[in-house]
């Protein structure tokens, strides 16, 4: 028989700090205002401390959170706008994907802790469209080193996101 999980005030910051910013991620699928689906996801987790919370184990309230977001965001794009969108004919965003989507962005997170300081700089950069040019010129090295540093980086990340390769993709 499982055990249910045991719920404090230190297992919700435990719950909000691993969750609130996939979930965020998760809300701008629908609701493209920072400010409100920073409120629909704090809503969420407001209903989830003062609700019922009876869950086996951590991924049925990852799926509880995930499927609430979602709810929250077709409930506050119907009030605002009742008559103007066939949400049945749209193509909305699943909960299998946000959890999916937050999974990816974990190993991602962690792969890229585990590069050398200057390789994750690098890399962080890049990602943010800054070109290798640009980069050397702010670090203070060669281009040459910036894109060593970027090769042994790629390699790395390669290794440690084996199954999701195709992610490095975002990175170019």
């Amino acid at each position: 028989m499982e055990q249910k999980m045991i719920f404090s005030e230190a297992t919700f910051k435990y719950l909000f700090d691993k969750y609130y910013v996939p979930l965020r991620s998760y809300a701008s699928r629908f609701i493209y205002d920072d400010a409100e689906n920073k409120d629909v996801v704090q809503d969420v987790f407001t209903a989830f401390w003062k609700g019922s919370k009876d869950f086996a184990n951590e991924k049925a309230v990852k799926t509880y959170l995930f499927y609430s977001v979602r709810n929250a965001c077709l409930n506050k794009l119907r009030k605002e706008k009742p008559t103007s969108i066939d949400y049945e004919s749209i193509d909305l965003p699943s909960v299998e994907e946000g959890i999916i989507e937050e999974d990816v962005l974990k190993r991602i997170r962690l792969a890229l802790s585990n590069l050398t300081n200057q390789e994750r700089e690098v890399m962080l950069r890049s990602m943010n469209g800054i070109s290798n040019l640009e980069i050397a010129e702010d670090i203070e090295v060669s281009v040459n080193t910036i894109k060593t540093v970027k090769k042994r980086a790629y390699q790395k990340l390669r290794e440690q996101l084996k199954g999701i390769e195709w992610v490095l993709v975002l990175f170019s």
